[in-house]
């Protein structure tokens, strides 16, 4: 990999599918299949390195949410339907609508 200017995770994934997609076709000999072994290595350390980093954010913006408990209440209305009923567990009730 170039030392001026880092790859993308993206165009690193891409360079890999291309190393692979040669061995498997068999398009290179064995000195140029260990060369591309060793690039391929490298490209699947760099993509890793750019994912954990992407991890790392992650779980910083994360942290900076509300409690847990605060995300899981607001999920857990976000999923509601508006339309439902507001039913009082605490009332009893019939299983069986009044038809």
């Amino acid at each position: 990999m170039s030392k001026s200017k880092p790859l993308s995770y993206e165009a690193a994934l891409e360079k890999l599918e291309a190393i692979i997609q040669r061995v498997e076709d068999g398009e290179i000999g064995l000195e140029e299949a260990l060369a591309s072994a060793e690039q391929g290595m490298e490209l699947i350390h760099h993509c890793r390195d750019i994912l954990d980093r992407a991890k790392g954010r992650i779980e910083e913006l994360m942290a900076d949410l509300p409690t847990s408990s605060a995300r899981e209440a607001a999920a857990q209305s976000a999923d509601e339907p508006e339309d439902e009923l507001d039913v009082d567990e605490d009332e009893p009730h019939d299983e069986e609508a009044p038809f």
